[in-house]
């Protein structure tokens, strides 16, 4: 694979373009799943505990940080210097509902996803499971190509201070 600071500018251009949409896309992801859990946190609370994975102390402290790191993610997503970070926060985070789901439906519990709070009805299923996985590789894939993707434009010392091991 070609280097992007080697790549002819309209390549350089399409991949640039490439990945900021998929950060606009995971940030209004995260946007739509952290507001409506933020506006109904007692929902979202009986969602968590549901899922019969955390003590029933933790469940209200926990409904709160969720959809409070989502929406930090979502923001954070949107400024190229803290897209790596945000895109690692968001898979980790997608990566735990993957597995919160996964181990309830072979359960056999049966209850919503939570996924976007009061705003969606999903019951659990391997849909759900599936659609969380996606999304959670498409966050690392972010956080991956964030760190190899320079903007178009710029002189060779921007491409350097974007690259610098490729420069080094």
């Amino acid at each position: 694979m070609t280097p992007a600071h080697q790549l002819p500018r309209d390549a350089q251009r399409r991949q640039w373009l490439a990945l900021w949409l998929a950060r606009i896309a995971l940030a209004g992801v995260f946007l739509a799943a952290a507001v409506p859990k933020l506006l109904a946190p007692e929902v979202f609370a009986a969602d968590v505990q549901n899922y019969r994975l955390l003590p029933d102390a933790v469940v209200g402290p926990f409904a709160l940080l969720v959809p409070s790191c989502e929406l930090v993610v979502a923001l954070m997503l949107l400024w190229t210097r803290y897209q790596r970070g945000a895109a690692l926060l968001g898979a980790l985070l997608l990566c735990g509902f993957t597995l919160a789901m996964a181990q309830s439906h072979l359960r056999g519990i049966d209850l919503r996803c939570g996924c976007f709070g009061a705003a969606l009805d999903a019951k659990v299923s391997w849909w759900t499971v599936a659609r969380s996985a996606g999304l959670s590789l498409s966050s690392l894939g972010v956080c991956w190509a964030g760190g190899r993707i320079a903007p178009p434009g710029g002189d060779d010392q921007t491409q350097a201070r974007a690259h610098p091991a490729v420069h080094s």
